[in-house]
């Protein structure tokens, strides 16, 4: 059992962790896309969390579990990345298109 502590404190760290990291990155508190995979990786690491705490879960399924989990918060961390990206450039492609409008000045003649 000594052995299954860290993963099972690493599994649920994960949260915690990225909640921080929008504390710090305001793009990571963006909107996520609904995704099945993310309910069913979820879902895995609560049924090994709870098979872990009776001893029985060998440590490569905690290794698998927890590689599931990094993947999974990977993806979401990279597509809220490029989400802010996106939003990034259409944010500097409006303020470029209107400092590149002319200035008209009415009632001024040359």
């Amino acid at each position: 059992a000594g052995t299954i502590g860290p993963w099972v404190i690493a599994i649920g760290a994960y949260r915690y962790a990225f909640v921080a990291a929008g504390w710090a990155l305001p793009w990571l508190r963006g909107d996520l896309p609904r995704r099945q995979s993310r309910s069913a990786v979820a879902a895995l690491q609560g049924i090994v969390l709870i098979v872990a705490a009776t001893g029985v879960v060998p440590t490569p399924v905690l290794v698998l579990s927890l590689a599931l989990l990094t993947w999974s918060f990977a993806r979401d961390v990279r597509y809220l990345h490029q989400a802010d990206a996106r939003q990034r450039a259409d944010v500097a492609e409006v303020r470029t298109a209107r400092a590149a409008e002319p200035f008209v000045s009415v009632g001024h003649t040359s």
